[in-house]
């Protein structure tokens, strides 16, 4: 079909906005990739697990976690990685990913920052930051 023709300009009316349709086809990618965050989320938060429920961390993070940082339990962490929001390395290391979330300790409210290498499946970074 010529849309030349004077044939085609009644089709036109029924067209959709396709700004509107651009905006609402990011909306589905945006919560479709959210999705997909959060079930890979949920898997590391199994995976960073020892059979014994122990995690998995460097040694650096295993000394933090038995001294300064002790106040941060395994439920804490296996959370926030879970139920956080999943983000890139902030330093750029491929295969390691920032998982942040809401927390408190006593009076403080602040972020659980948990940094794991999914490669590996090793919590290489723990901080408690309070705002």
């Amino acid at each position: 079909m010529n849309c030349t023709e004077d044939g085609c300009s009644r089709w036109l009316p029924v067209l959709p906005d396709f700004g509107a349709l651009q905006a609402a086809v990011g909306q589905v990618v945006e919560w479709v990739q959210g999705a997909i965050s959060s079930a890979i989320a949920k898997q590391v938060a199994q995976r960073v697990l020892t059979d014994q429920r122990t995690l998995r961390t460097s040694a650096t993070v295993a000394r933090q976690l038995a001294n300064q940082r002790g106040f941060i339990t395994v439920q804490a962490i296996t959370t926030a990685i879970a139920n956080g929001v999943r983000t890139s390395d902030p330093q750029g290391v491929a295969g390691q990913f920032m998982y942040t979330a809401e927390a408190s300790f006593n009076d403080s409210v602040g972020t659980l920052e948990v940094l794991v290498n999914e490669q590996t499946n090793t919590i290489v970074h723990v901080l408690f930051r309070s705002q």
